[in-house]
C-alpha cells in the first residue's frame, strides 16, 4: 500500500490536484484587479449579480469573485489571501470540510465562499461557537463585504426579535450555533408569518465544525419555560429522599412470569434501574410518602406533583453524581457535558431535576420571581431617592456619582436587613415598608435638599425675580449648564459669551425695567479654563451691560463660588 500511495498519492492529494487549476485561475486575475479603482471594484458585485440573472452559475463566477474579495481584503484589512486560503475557500464552497492548522487564517478564508454565495441574494450564515467570535468577525471581516456593497449582520443572545429579523435579512449573517438553532425552533412555534425571524436557509459556513456538529449536537436544544411551582416542595422531597431506603434491583418481569403467576417480592422503599436511569417507588415507599405529606392516596390527580418531585429527589440522590454529572461552583449547580466533559454554564436540567439537585447539594433553590422582586424593589428605591435628592445635581460631577450612590444605599439597606432578618419574605416586607416611609417623607417634606447651600440661594432669587429677565455672562459654556435647573424660574434666560456683549445685549428683552445678571467668576482670573486670556473683569463687564441696556443702577443680590449676581434697574 505504501508503494501505491507514493505512485498515486493519497485521496487528499488527488483532490487538491483537481483544485490547483482553479486556484491558478484565481491568481491570474490579481494584476487586473489591482488596476481597478475602489468604485470599480465595488461595482463588480453588481456585475456578478447581473451575470447570475443571465444564466451563469456560481462556479462560473468563482475565479473572478474570489479574486475580487482577495483584492478588497488587501485594501481594507491589509491582508491578502494566500494560495492555501484560496484552496480552503474553494473546498468550503463545494460543501466539503476543510481542515486547516492554527494560524492558517480560517476567519479570512470564510470571506471567499461567503461573498460568492451571497451574490444569489438568499442569505449566507457564518456559524461560530460564541457571541464574542460572532461579534468580532462581523466587525472585522464584515468590513470586506461592506466594502463590496454587501450588508452584514450579527445575531447575539441579547437581541430582540426585530433586531434578529433584521440581521437574518442581511446578505451575510454572523451567528452562533445555539442562537441559530433556537431561532429555528422558535420560528416553528410562531402563529403568524410576520413573527418569523429567519428567512429561508440557503448556505452556511460552520467554524469549528467538529465542536458544533459533533460535541454540541449531542446536547439537544429544548425550548423551556419557567415553572411557577414553589421551591419549598423540592426541599421537602429532598428531606424525604434521605429517609427512604433503596431496595434490591428486581429482575425483569417476563411474559412467562405473568402467565405462571409468579410474584416478585419488593424490598426497600424504592428501586433504581441504572440502565434506563429510572426510579420507582415500592408499595412500602408509597405508604411512607403518603404519611410524610399526610395525604390519603398518592395516585390521586391532585397529588401527581408530589409524586413527580419525590421521584426527582430520588433520581438526584441515586443517579446524578457530583463532579461527574454536575459540579457545584459559586453556590451554583453547573451541568457537565457527558460527551465532552466541559462545563455548560447557563444550561439547566429540565422538568425540575435541576432544582432537585440544588436541594440535594443544599444550594439555595432560587425562583426567578424572587430575584425579580429584589430588582424591582431596588429600582423603586432608586427612583424614590432620586425624587428626593435630584436638586443635588447642580454639580455635574455629582451627576456622575448619583446613580451609583443610590444603588449603593439600596443594597446597603438590603444587606443590613439580611443580617437582621433571616426570613426572606420578611426582608421583602421590610424593604416595602422602608420604601413607603421614604416615599412618604418625600411628599411630606416639600422643600428640596441641596448639596450646596448656594443652590438654595439661587432658587430663592430666581423665584423672587420670576417675572424678570436673566442674563448669564460666561467665559466657559458648561458653567451655565451646571446651573440650568436653578435658573429655570426666570421669565427669560439669555446665555452670552462675555466678548459678544456688544452684539447680543441690544437684543435682550428687559421686563419691568429690571434685569438679573450673573457674571462668571472666571472673569476674576487672568486665563479661563480653556487657557484663553480673560480681557474683561466683572466690574467692567457690569458697566458695559449697564451702558448697553440703559439701566443705571445696580444692586448685588449675592455671590457664590461660581458667579456674582446683580440686579440692574432704573
Amino acid at each position: 500500500m505504501g508503494a501505491l500511495t507514493k505512485i498515486f498519492g493519497t485521496h487528499s492529494e488527488r483532490e487538491l490536484k483537481r483544485i490547483y487549476p482553479l486556484v491558478d485561475k484565481v491568481e491570474s486575475y490579481r494584476d487586473s484587479m489591482q488596476k481597478l479603482s475602489d468604485e470599480e471594484l465595488r461595482n463588480k458585485t453588481k456585475e456578478y449579480k447581473e451575470r447570475l440573472e443571465k444564466g451563469e452559475t456560481l462556479d462560473d463566477l468563482l475565479p473572478e469573485a474570489f479574486a475580487t474579495v482577495r483584492e478588497a481584503a488587501k485594501r481594507v484589512l491589509g491582508m491578502e489571501h494566500y494560495r492555501v486560503q484560496i484552496i480552503g475557500g474553494i473546498i468550503l464552497h463545494q460543501g466539503r470540510i476543510a481542515e486547516m492548522k492554527t494560524g492558517e487564517g480560517k476567519t479570512l478564508v470564510s470571506t471567499l465562499p461567503a461573498y460568492l454565495n451571497a451574490l444569489e441574494g438568499k442569505g449566507v450564515c457564518i456559524v461560530t461557537v460564541n457571541d464574542y467570535l460572532a461579534k468580532r468577525d462581523s466587525e472585522w471581516m464584515g468590513q470586506v463585504h461592506e466594502f463590496l456593497g454587501l450588508k452584514v449582520g450579527v445575531v447575539l443572545n441579547s437581541m430582540t426579535n426585530d433586531e434578529r429579523r433584521e440581521a437574518y435579512n442581511c446578505d451575510i449573517t454572523y451567528v452562533t450555533n445555539n442562537e441559530l438553532g433556537f431561532d429555528y425552533l422558535r420560528d416553528n412555534m410562531v402563529i403568524y408569518k410576520e413573527q418569523l425571524v429567519q428567512r429561508g436557509l440557503h448556505y452556511a459556513i460552520i467554524d469549528e465544525v467538529d465542536s458544533v456538529l459533533i460535541d454540541e449536537a449531542r446536547t439537544p436544544l429544548i425550548i423551556s419555560g419557567q415553572s411557577g411551582k414553589s421551591t419549598k416542595l423540592y426541599e421537602a422531597c429532598d428531606i424525604l429522599a434521605t429517609q427512604l431506603k433503596r431496595g434490591e434491583d428486581v429482575p425483569e418481569y417476563s411474559k412467562m412470569d405473568a402467565i405462571m403467576g409468579i410474584e416478585q417480592e419488593e424490598t426497600g422503599d424504592f428501586v433504581v434501574n441504572e440502565k434506563d436511569k429510572v426510579v420507582n417507588l415500592t408499595q412500602e415507599g408509597v405508604k411512607k410518602v403518603e404519611q410524610f405529606f399526610k395525604i390519603d392516596n398518592l395516585a390521586d390527580a391532585e397529588n401527581l406533583e408530589i409524586q413527580h418531585n419525590v421521584i426527582l429527589a430520588l433520581r438526584a440522590h441515586n443517579l446524578m453524581f457530583r463532579d461527574q454529572d454536575y459540579v457545584v461552583k459559586d453556590n451554583e449547580v453547573m451541568i457537565v457535558d457527558e460527551f465532552t466533559g466541559r462545563i455548560m454554564p447557563g444550561r439547566r436540567y429540565s422538568d425540575g431535576l435541576h432544582q432537585a439537585i440544588e436541594a440535594k447539594e443544599h444550594v439555595k433553590v432560587k425562583r426567578e420571581t424572587y430575584l425579580i422582586c429584589d430588582i424591582i424593589l431596588t429600582c423603586a428605591f432608586v427612583f424614590v431617592i432620586s425624587a428626593k435628592i435630584s436638586p443635588w445635581q447642580v454639580n455635574r460631577y455629582i451627576m456622575n456619582l448619583f446613580p451609583f450612590l443610590s444603588l449603593l444605599f439600596c443594597y446597603l439597606l438590603y444587606f443590613i436587613y439580611k443580617l437582621w432578618i433571616k426570613n426572606k419574605a420578611k426582608i421583602q416586607i421590610a424593604m416595602v415598608i422602608s420604601m413607603m416611609l421614604i416615599g412618604g417623607l418625600t411628599y411630606y417634606v416639600n422643600d428640596p435638599c441641596y448639596l450646596y447651600p448656594e443652590g438654595e440661594n439661587n432658587i430663592a432669587i430666581s423665584k423672587e425675580y420670576a417675572d424678570t429677565t436673566c442674563l448669564y455672562v460666561y467665559t466657559t459654556s458648561y458653567i451655565m449648564i451646571n446651573e440650568g435647573l436653578e435658573l429655570q424660574n426666570y421669565q427669560r434666560l439669555y446665555q452670552m459669551y462675555y466678548k459678544d456683549l456688544d452684539i447680543k445685549v441690544p437684543d435682550v428683552s428687559i421686563e419691568n425695567s429690571k434685569l438679573v445678571v450673573y457674571l462668571d467668576r472666571i472673569l476674576d482670573k487672568k486665563y479661563d479654563d480653556l487657557g484663553e486670556k480673560v480681557t474683561m473683569d466683572p466690574e467692567k463687564c457690569l458697566e458695559k451691560i449697564q451702558k448697553l441696556t440703559g439701566l443705571k443702577n445696580s444692586k448685588e443680590l449675592y455671590q457664590d463660588e461660581k458667579a456674582y449676581v446683580y440686579e440692574l434697574y432704573n
